[in-house]
């Protein structure tokens, strides 16, 4: 069985979906990130120093490095899901793995993870962890990828 399939590459206004919400694994996740990805030059190297999504620019030789999270239907354990992600993209940006890097995290794209961006953003920590945000979505021809940038 083939994974799922890029639909389009574009910037949607910030309009949260309806409940209730899908479950999506961070596999999944990370499927469509690296589709996505790939139209726009960069070539997936798979895992590298804990990183879930390490690319590399097949032009420019940047990289693209970062975490990606799932979501659970019942959104329990999301909170914590992102507070780790930020956690480990901190902890991983003091080990850099070359020039030109970019970092991201990799997230559904649903209301929580969307507001908790927004909180973090304005916080203080944010000066220090430079990332931008691409969120996830199903639509029912295939996935959907959008960047922010925090």
């Amino acid at each position: 069985m083939k994974g799922p399939m890029l639909v389009h590459n574009t910037i949607r206004p910030f309009t949260p979906p309806d409940p209730p919400y899908l479950t999506i694994r961070e596999a999944d996740i990370i499927h469509a990130v690296v589709a996505w990805m790939k139209p726009q030059g960069y070539v997936h190297t798979h895992s590298a120093r804990g990183w879930d999504i390490h690319a590399r620019h097949a032009v420019t030789r940047d990289f693209w490095a970062g975490q990606a999270k799932g979501s659970e239907d019942s959104g329990a354990n999301d909170y914590t899901k992102f507070r780790e992600a930020i956690g480990q993209v901190a902890v991983l940006q003091q080990q850099p793995i070359g020039r030109g890097i970019k970092y991201s995290l990799f997230l559904p794209d649903i209301p929580c993870y969307r507001r908790w961006l927004m909180t973090f953003k304005h916080s203080p920590c944010a000066k220090s962890i430079v990332v931008s945000c691409v969120f996830v979505s199903q639509s029912e021809g295939g996935w959907i990828c959008w960047e922010v940038f925090v």
